[in-house]
């Protein structure tokens, strides 16, 4: 009990996140290490800042919920994904569909490519389409806090006079002189 517990608050070293990923949500990948190695799925999410990966139906953890204090339902388990180390995995290539390093490569029209090592065959990144903006926000409900676009968009501001300000600022200079005119220092 202890020793899990001094385990816990033990020092770790920080986890400096990669630069240059070659990984992304989408891709199809195959683990290489780690007591899962031969398993093979899809990225579910990419955890950069910890270089950790999420592949769907890999390295599944049992998870507990537990019941309300108020409530008549039971304790109940469940299976959930937990992350892998970037490390140990590999994409899938797509003519062998076996675990492949990949380099970068530029097609003629100079856009950059994800290139198997193995077979030479390109690597698609996967489809985004789901991503756009309106996707994203099609059932968003306003709340009672947000301003609707039409007030926010409206403009009330329409700027300075600034011939009045000059004038003014001249008519202040030319009175401050006149004052001037009368002081007398002693020399």
């Amino acid at each position: 009990m202890l020793t899990a517990l001094f385990r816990a608050f033990s020092f770790k070293p920080k986890q400096v996140p990669f630069k240059k990923w070659n990984i992304t949500r989408g891709d199809h990948v195959h683990i290489i290490s780690g007591h899962e190695k031969g398993k093979h799925g899809r990225v579910v999410c990419v955890l950069k800042k910890r270089n950790q990966v999420i592949v769907h139906g890999v390295n599944l953890r049992i998870r507990h919920k537990r019941a309300g204090v108020m409530s008549s339902e039971s304790t109940t388990t469940y299976e959930k994904e937990s992350p892998i180390h970037v490390s140990n995995m590999l994409l899938s290539d797509p003519e062998t569909k076996k675990p492949t390093r990949v380099k970068i490569g530029y097609l003629e029209d100079g856009t950059r490519v994800r290139v198997s090592k193995k077979s030479g065959a390109v690597i698609p990144k996967p489809k985004r389409n789901n991503l756009t903006y309106e996707r994203r926000h099609k059932k968003k409900i306003d709340g009672v806090k947000d301003t609707k676009t039409e007030i926010a968009l409206k403009r009330t501001y329409f700027g300075e006079d600034f011939e009045k300000i000059k004038e003014e600022f001249n008519e202040y200079i030319k009175k401050r002189e006149k004052e001037a005119m009368w002081l007398v220092f002693p020399e």
